[in-house]
């Protein structure tokens, strides 16, 4: 399995830095190669 380490400092609330990073099926929009996800349960994607 391959591992991506990466970090970026953000100045926004943990609130909305969480609520953003939990949509899952919004990533296309700003992150490049990335086509589609879809959350398949709880604790599952499909990217």
């Amino acid at each position: 399995m391959s591992t991506v380490t990466e970090s970026v400092d953000v100045e926004v609330p943990i609130k909305v830095a969480y609520d953003q990073w939990t949509q899952f099926e919004s990533f296309p929009q700003f992150m490049d190669g990335v086509e589609e996800i879809r959350q398949l349960d709880d604790t599952h994607t499909h990217w």
